[in-house]
């Protein structure tokens, strides 16, 4: 899932430990990263930072793509 978080007020960039967290990305008000895991423990984590608004939602085909044909470095393989 692309997990997207928007927070109340700004914030300092934030860290989120659950399992599954991949390829989290800071933004302006919050973060954005792609979720494969347990859902109950990501909704634990995410319940103890002040988010205005959330959005869980299918990746696009290009992400799930990318994700695995995409080495460490992030440059495609071929």
């Amino acid at each position: 899932s692309r997990v997207s978080i928007h927070l109340i007020a700004p914030a300092k960039p934030l860290t989120i430990k659950t399992p599954g967290v991949i390829e989290k990305r800071d933004t302006l008000d919050g973060m954005t990263f792609l979720f494969k895991g347990d859902p109950r423990q990501l909704l634990r984590d995410l319940s103890e930072l002040p988010i205005g608004r959330i959005s869980i939602v299918e990746p696009d085909l290009e992400e799930v793509f990318m994700h695995y044909y995409e080495d460490q470095n992030g440059e495609v393989q071929s």
